[in-house]
């Protein structure tokens, strides 16, 4: 921001997005006026693998997988809007797996697989380009607040990701369904879980 202003640092700019620009200065304001907490000095930990991971396809929906279990979710038809795209779908995955992750384990420094480089990246980087992502990434940080544990992203190649098949409809057998995981009040006008017999008439012996 402060590169575009050159000679004139007191000219007067227009934010590219006046609305958005807006909710961010309220959400930073709201940010810089907590109480600062003191900082804590921390040992040595070990990083919990549970092997989850988390998968999207614009085709179908979203995927995630925690060791032999499973969940899926249907997009609506109309989820493309704003700047929603695969990248954003992708990083919807990924809060739907801390949420589930985070629900059923005590370890507080947790280790989660994508095969999408933008919210793998993103994550590591504190921030997308996109800023639909963004407001994804401050919902798993508030989730991580009041968990008082840290996830860690790592890239795996689609082949290797077994959060794919549930993401396009191919579903595992239904007996390693994981429990229900809340869907964020932001999400429930644009995801939806499967129904029962959806989930039986797609599921499959398919080993993951």
């Amino acid at each position: 921001m402060l590169g575009i202003f050159g000679n004139t640092p007191f000219c007067k700019r227009t934010p590219p997005r006046p609305q958005a620009c807006a909710a961010d200065l309220v959400w930073w304001q709201q940010l810089l006026s907590a109480p600062i907490p003191p900082h804590r000095l921390i040992n040595p930990f070990d990083i919990s693998d549970a092997y989850a991971f988390w998968d999207a396809s614009t085709s179908v929906g979203i995927g995630i997988c925690i060791g032999s279990k499973w969940r899926a979710w249907k997009l609506r038809s109309d989820w493309k809007r704003k700047h929603r795209d695969i990248c954003w779908a992708e990083a919807v995955g990924f809060e739907l797996l801390a949420i589930a992750l985070l629900t059923n384990s005590t370890d507080s420094h947790l280790i989660m697989y994508g095969d999408n480089q933008g919210v793998v990246e993103g994550w590591w980087n504190k921030h997308s380009n996109n800023p639909e992502v963004n407001l994804v990434f401050r919902r798993v940080h508030k989730l991580l607040s009041r968990t008082q544990s840290t996830v860690y992203t790592r890239y795996v190649a689609s082949a290797e990701n077994p959060a794919d098949d549930p993401s396009r409809g191919v579903f595992p057998h239904i007996s390693l369904l994981l429990p229900p995981v809340l869907i964020p009040a932001e999400l429930q006008d644009v995801i939806l879980d499967y129904s029962h017999a959806e989930l039986l008439a797609g599921s499959s012996s398919k080993p993951i």
